[in-house]
């Protein structure tokens, strides 16, 4: 999204990324929700 100099290589990446990126390549929603599950985990440990 940063390299907008070069739109060419933007068309030529995968729709789908690979496997081994997951966490980055989350989308945004999920992503939230993961958040927010590692945090009530957190608390879970603190207040435990």
């Amino acid at each position: 999204m940063v390299k907008k100099i070069q739109p060419t290589a933007e068309k030529d990446k995968p729709v789908f990324p690979p496997k081994h990126h997951t966490k980055k390549n989350i989308p945004f929603v999920q992503k939230k929700s993961l958040k927010k599950e590692e945090e009530e985990y957190s608390k879970k440990i603190l207040y435990s």
